[in-house]
């Protein structure tokens, strides 16, 4: 953070300070030159030269050509490996956020404003651009640069939509003289669109024609660093619209095996990576030349490029070197081909200026047009959603041949997707054979199947005239088993389609439509739905937590669960088994939810009643929420229980009588209950009792010398009940009760 606040604030700072001195000073900086962003709808990248310690570069739509809403960048500023050039250094900025098809007008400010450049974006619709090769700008013979210049300035008026200029390579004579850069530069269309440039021979050249570092080259662009190992900058690639332009250099290739294999891997990968319409590669050395010259080059340049070529589809190959102009027949192979969407077509670009061949020589077999000489002249290509139309212009502007080429890419993907099929093997249900319309060379960049839970069976990367794939990972002894298949097309766009294979030898009917509910009786069950082969099934079972529950047949339709509780979560499987054993269906549901804990408990743990009594006990229930309880009696002969708990004595002996919450058998609780005869009345008491006749006949010769003065009338009372014991039993529930419910809410609470 305090980075980002630091680096706005001196770009704030450096910015002000520029405006202040706008005006005062001419600017010194030189060089200026746009090249693509990787992706050339939204990034530009701008190279500049200046002696300032710092530097920034304004930009803005070309709707604002005053510059009143800018937007502004420092550049990223290093030194220069040119001689003489100690105090100047290199600076780059990448434009990002850009709009799409958006012309955006740019300048450098140092102590001043330099001149106005442009570039637009990429949009959609067709668009052209410019290909020129071998000016070889070299300030003693001026012409070269002045006449590449007139080439362009024409061209640029005949194509549709001009996008940028490229050059295959020997832009400079001299690539370490930094004056013949600098002129090259000076061209008018440097200042309306990017360049894109490759390096040729001679831009590594000193002025004794000695190979040197790819350095100079790179000290005057700022190309996208998406390269080759070991060649940033002069390897690259960028997306324009609907084409990926490629750029390999040819002279380090030829320099070593190494960078041989790194851009094979290379290109290889770009290409997989970047689904394009159309793939457009540029480099310096020829593949096919116009005189028969250069043939040893040309056969090196096939030999570690070509069969890439030819794998991944490229459309066309840009170069230059021979100074002979050639544009090939279609080639696959090797050999040219007439079937339209096939093949590569080769370029050779003319020199520029004064180093052309004027013996024409022989032209290659597999070259379509060739013309050698003074020719001046370069490529106007037109790109379309299906085709490339490449022009070659004379400085005149006159067409000099014309050939159009169509895409690879044009296929319909619903008429390929309705054509793709998918065979059992009867005998083996674990292979399958998926045919599909042949698409031509490179249509098509992958081809994959996708199994159950995403599995990947097989892919097929850039299939060649291959219309069938075999799979042989399926499960074997699955009944069915889906399959999705996913092709992506060279342009990006996408087909699938999904089947589903159906193992004859496994196939037992339907079973749809598994699911838990309660019959009449409030009893859940398991219930499905089927349609069965008749012998295929022989039984279904119904697993509960893993473990047998019970069976039905295969007529049946639903197993009941009445001792399965809702109150706690169960995994149930209902399985169809094959008279073999095997599983045939099965299909996992959930059943009940774990609840929290409650309390049940009656008050007293026993009763006696007396046959007839009807007694409803108290109880403790204890829980969040209300909860239907069911009562049963273990001996109804003795009690009965209602649905409301209360108890009717029927006859002499013993009871349980068990409470518990409905469908919740777990929570429970249970009073014993005794149940004693009722106490019968003398059937035949004494109405009249003897009478004593002799009140005193006799009395006791010993009379109580002392008699109670004060006697209490003499009553017949009945033995106490056992009150104190009962009270005590009562009280001793009731504690503990209330001890349950005190512990029971302070765990739960």
């Amino acid at each position: 953070m305090k980075k980002t606040f630091r680096f706005s604030l001196l770009l704030l700072i450096l910015i002000s300070l520029f405006n202040l001195h706008i005006g005062a000073a001419s600017t010194d900086v030189t060089m200026v030159v746009t090249n693509p962003g990787p992706n050339a709808s939204t990034e530009m990248n701008i190279s500049w030269h200046t002696t300032n310690a710092f530097a920034a570069i304004q930009y803005t739509k070309a709707t604002d050509p005053n510059f009143q809403s800018p937007s502004t960048k420092l550049g990223v500023c290093t030194a220069l490996p040119f001689s003489g050039k100690e105090n100047t250094k290199q600076c780059k900025a990448t434009l990002t956020n850009l709009e799409s098809g958006t012309e955006y007008l740019y300048r450098i400010q140092t102590t001043a404003f330099s001149d106005v450049y442009r570039f637009k974006t990429a949009g959609t619709g067709p668009f052209s651009f410019m290909h020129i090769t071998d000016i070889h700008s070299y300030l003693p013979i001026p012409s070269r640069v002045s006449t590449a210049n007139t080439v362009l300035n024409k061209a640029a008026t005949l194509g549709e939509n001009m996008a940028f200029t490229l050059i295959s390579g020997d832009a400079t004579a001299y690539g370490t003289v930094y004056e013949q850069w600098e002129e090259l530069y000076k061209m008018n269309t440097v200042k309306t669109m990017p360049y894109v440039i490759t390096p040729g021979n001679h831009d590594y050249y000193n002025t004794k024609a000695e190979v040197t570092s790819i350095d100079y080259f790179n000290a005057v662009s700022n190309y996208p660093n998406n390269g080759a190992d070991g060649l940033p900058g002069s390897t690259y690639f960028f997306k324009y619209q609907n084409a990926l332009f490629i750029s390999l250099n040819s002279e380090a290739a030829a320099a070593s095996s190494a960078h041989v294999t790194a851009q094979q891997n290379w290109l290889r990968n770009t290409i997989k990576n970047n689904p394009a319409e159309f793939i457009i590669a540029f480099t310096h050395r020829p593949f096919y030349t116009g005189d028969g010259k250069n043939a040893g080059q040309a056969r090196d340049m096939r030999t570690w490029f070509q069969t890439i070529f030819d794998e991944y589809g490229v459309d066309l190959v840009l170069s230059g070197h021979n100074h002979v102009y050639a544009r090939s027949f279609p080639i696959l192979n090797g050999a040219k081909t007439a079937t339209p969407g096939q093949g590569t077509v080769y370029i050779t670009g003319t020199q520029i200026g004064d180093r052309y061949t004027s013996d024409p020589g022989t032209p290659m077999p597999e070259v379509d047009f060739a013309q050698a000489g003074k020719l001046d002249a370069c490529n106007v290509i037109t790109v379309t959603d299906q085709s490339l139309t490449v022009k070659l212009v004379n400085s005149n502007g006159d067409t000099l041949t014309t050939a159009t080429f169509y895409s690879k890419a044009t296929l319909d993907s619903e008429t390929f997707q309705s054509k793709m099929t998918v065979t059992s093997d009867p005998e083996d249900f674990s292979k399958a054979t998926i045919t599909f319309p042949n698409t031509n060379i490179a249509r098509i960049n992958k081809l994959e199947v996708i199994g159950k839970d995403e599995q990947l069976l097989a892919s097929l990367v850039y299939p060649n005239n291959q219309t069938t794939l075999q799979l042989t990972n399926i499960p074997k002894d699955a009944v069915e088993y889906p399959l999705n298949i996913k092709v992506l097309f060279r342009d990006g766009t996408t087909a699938q389609k999904e089947v589903i294979l159906i193992n004859e030898a496994k196939r037992f009917g339907t079973i749809t439509n598994v699911r838990i509910e309660d019959n009449s009786d409030d009893v859940s069950g398991l219930y499905w739905d089927s349609e069965l082969v008749e012998g295929k099934i022989e039984k279904f079972e119904l697993y509960i937590d893993d473990v047998l529950y019970a069976s039905a047949l295969p007529d049946e339709n639903s197993i009941l669960m009445p001792d399965v509780t809702p109150y706690e979560e169960h995994r149930l499987e209902l399985r169809a088994l094959y008279a073999d054993k095997t599983v045939a269906f099965s299909e996992v549901l959930s059943f009940g939810e774990d609840t929290e804990s409650v309390l049940l408990a009656y008050d007293f743990p026993s009763r006696t009643l007396k046959v007839g009594d009807k007694h409803t006990p108290t109880y403790v229930l204890v829980a969040n929420e209300t909860y239907p309880l069911e009562f049963k009696s273990s001996n109804e002969a003795v009690a009965i229980v209602s649905d409301t708990g209360e108890i009717t004595a029927i006859a002499v002996g013993n009871a349980t009588i068990t409470m518990n919450i409905k469908k919740w058998w777990s929570v429970n609780s249970s009073i014993e209950i005794t149940v004693e005869a009722v106490e019968e009345p003398d059937p035949d008491p004494d109405p009249d009792p003897d009478p004593d006749p002799d009140p005193d006949p006799d009395p006791d010769p010993d009379p109580d010398p002392d008699p109670d003065p004060d006697p209490e009338p003499e009553t017949t009372e009945p033995e106490p009940k056992k009150k104190g014991c009962f009270q005590a039993t009562s009280l001793f529930w009731t504690i503990s009760i209330i001890g349950l419910v005190f512990i029971f809410r302070r765990k739960y609470r």
